[in-house]
Protein backbone atom coordinates (compact mmCIF):
# COMPACT_ATOMS: atom_id res chain seq x y z
CA UNK A 1 0.00 0.00 0.00
CA UNK A 2 2.49 2.63 -1.11
CA UNK A 3 1.80 6.31 -0.63
CA UNK A 4 -0.38 7.73 -3.44
CA UNK A 5 2.26 10.44 -3.98
CA UNK A 6 5.22 8.06 -4.35
CA UNK A 7 6.63 7.39 -7.82
CA UNK A 8 8.97 4.39 -7.59
CA UNK A 9 11.92 4.66 -9.97
CA UNK A 10 14.20 1.74 -9.16
CA UNK A 11 14.70 -1.04 -6.62
CA UNK A 12 16.65 0.33 -3.65
CA UNK A 13 20.31 -0.65 -3.85
CA UNK A 14 20.46 -0.64 -0.04
CA UNK A 15 17.02 -1.49 1.35
CA UNK A 16 16.29 -0.56 4.96
CA UNK A 17 15.17 -4.11 5.77
CA UNK A 18 16.33 -6.80 3.36
CA UNK A 19 13.60 -9.35 2.62
CA UNK A 20 10.87 -7.28 4.30
CA UNK A 21 7.32 -7.92 3.12
CA UNK A 22 6.41 -4.83 1.10
CA UNK A 23 3.40 -3.79 -0.99
CA UNK A 24 5.51 -3.40 -4.14
CA UNK A 25 7.40 -6.60 -3.22
CA UNK A 26 10.77 -4.81 -3.39
CA UNK A 27 11.74 -1.59 -1.61
CA UNK A 28 11.95 1.22 -4.15
CA UNK A 29 13.74 4.53 -4.32
CA UNK A 30 11.78 7.25 -6.04
CA UNK A 31 10.18 10.67 -6.09
CA UNK A 32 7.61 12.24 -3.77
CA UNK A 33 4.96 14.21 -5.66
CA UNK A 34 3.25 15.64 -2.56
CA UNK A 35 3.77 19.36 -2.16
CA UNK A 36 4.40 21.95 -4.82
CA UNK A 37 7.56 20.44 -6.34
CA UNK A 38 8.57 16.79 -6.84
CA UNK A 39 11.35 15.78 -4.45
CA UNK A 40 13.57 12.72 -4.19
CA UNK A 41 11.92 10.56 -1.51
CA UNK A 42 13.90 11.12 1.69
CA UNK A 43 15.78 8.02 2.84
CA UNK A 44 14.28 8.23 6.34
CA UNK A 45 10.71 8.14 4.90
CA UNK A 46 11.34 5.72 2.03
CA UNK A 47 10.63 2.47 3.89
CA UNK A 48 7.90 3.48 6.34
CA UNK A 49 6.06 6.17 4.41
CA UNK A 50 6.72 5.95 0.69
CA UNK A 51 6.81 2.18 0.26
CA UNK A 52 4.26 1.38 2.97
CA UNK A 53 1.77 4.19 2.62
CA UNK A 54 -0.65 5.46 5.25
CA UNK A 55 1.68 8.43 5.49
CA UNK A 56 -0.95 10.99 6.51
CA UNK A 57 0.16 11.16 10.15
CA UNK A 58 3.90 10.61 9.66
CA UNK A 59 4.83 12.67 6.57
CA UNK A 60 4.99 16.46 6.64
CA UNK A 61 4.49 16.64 2.84
CA UNK A 62 1.28 14.57 2.75
CA UNK A 63 -1.70 16.87 1.99
CA UNK A 64 -4.09 17.08 4.92
CA UNK A 65 -7.15 17.19 2.63
CA UNK A 66 -6.23 14.05 0.63
CA UNK A 67 -8.88 11.29 0.73
CA UNK A 68 -6.65 8.51 -0.57
CA UNK A 69 -4.44 6.83 2.01
CA UNK A 70 -2.63 4.40 -0.26
CA UNK A 71 -2.77 2.16 -3.30
CA UNK A 72 -2.91 -1.64 -3.11
CA UNK A 73 -2.03 -4.04 -5.93
CA UNK A 74 -2.74 -7.72 -6.36
CA UNK A 75 -2.46 -10.28 -9.12
CA UNK A 76 -5.89 -11.60 -10.16
CA UNK A 77 -4.53 -13.94 -12.86
CA UNK A 78 -1.70 -14.55 -15.25
CA UNK A 79 -0.87 -16.08 -18.58
CA UNK A 80 2.31 -16.39 -20.62
CA UNK A 81 1.76 -12.93 -22.09
CA UNK A 82 0.07 -10.89 -19.36
CA UNK A 83 -0.72 -10.33 -15.71
CA UNK A 84 -4.23 -9.35 -14.64
CA UNK A 85 -3.91 -6.79 -11.90
CA UNK A 86 -6.33 -5.26 -9.42
CA UNK A 87 -5.51 -1.71 -8.27
CA UNK A 88 -7.36 -0.48 -5.17
CA UNK A 89 -7.29 3.07 -3.84
CA UNK A 90 -7.78 3.02 -0.08
CA UNK A 91 -9.06 5.61 2.36
CA UNK A 92 -8.47 4.92 6.05
CA UNK A 93 -7.84 1.20 5.39
CA UNK A 94 -11.06 0.79 3.35
CA UNK A 95 -11.46 0.54 -0.44
CA UNK A 96 -12.35 3.90 -1.98
CA UNK A 97 -12.41 2.64 -5.61
CA UNK A 98 -10.79 -0.08 -7.68
CA UNK A 99 -9.97 -0.95 -11.28
CA UNK A 100 -8.68 -3.88 -13.31
CA UNK A 101 -5.51 -3.47 -15.35
CA UNK A 102 -3.57 -5.76 -17.65
CA UNK A 103 0.23 -5.76 -17.66
CA UNK A 104 1.55 -6.94 -21.02
CA UNK A 105 4.81 -8.70 -20.19
CA UNK A 106 6.68 -8.38 -23.51
CA UNK A 107 6.15 -4.62 -23.86
CA UNK A 108 5.98 -3.82 -20.10
CA UNK A 109 2.83 -1.82 -20.78
CA UNK A 110 -0.37 -1.32 -18.79
CA UNK A 111 -3.76 -1.60 -20.51
CA UNK A 112 -5.46 0.67 -19.93
CA UNK A 113 -2.70 3.06 -18.95
CA UNK A 114 -3.27 4.76 -15.60
CA UNK A 115 -3.63 8.54 -15.75
CA UNK A 116 -2.15 9.06 -12.28
CA UNK A 117 1.65 9.13 -12.74
CA UNK A 118 2.38 7.62 -9.33
CA UNK A 119 -0.23 4.84 -9.61
CA UNK A 120 1.07 4.01 -13.09
CA UNK A 121 4.70 3.80 -11.88
CA UNK A 122 3.65 1.75 -8.83
CA UNK A 123 1.68 -0.75 -10.92
CA UNK A 124 4.65 -1.20 -13.26
CA UNK A 125 7.05 -1.61 -10.32
CA UNK A 126 4.74 -4.14 -8.67
CA UNK A 127 4.47 -6.22 -11.86
CA UNK A 128 8.21 -6.12 -12.52
CA UNK A 129 8.99 -7.17 -8.95
CA UNK A 130 6.33 -9.87 -9.07
CA UNK A 131 7.83 -11.36 -12.22
CA UNK A 132 11.39 -11.08 -10.87
CA UNK A 133 10.46 -12.95 -7.66
CA UNK A 134 7.71 -15.34 -8.71
CA UNK A 135 8.09 -16.03 -12.44
CA UNK A 136 9.47 -19.55 -12.37
CA UNK A 137 9.92 -21.68 -15.51
CA UNK A 138 6.94 -23.94 -16.07
CA UNK A 139 4.74 -22.05 -13.59
CA UNK A 140 1.31 -20.97 -14.83
CA UNK A 141 -1.23 -18.87 -12.95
Amino acid sequence: MPCPYFEPLNVAAHPHYANARLPLIDEYEGVCHAGTEPLRAPSEMRFRGCNHGYSKECCKRFPTDELRSSFRYDIAGRSEIALSLICIEEQDYLPLRWRSITYVVASERLEPALEDQCAHAQALAFCRSYLAHFDKPGRRG
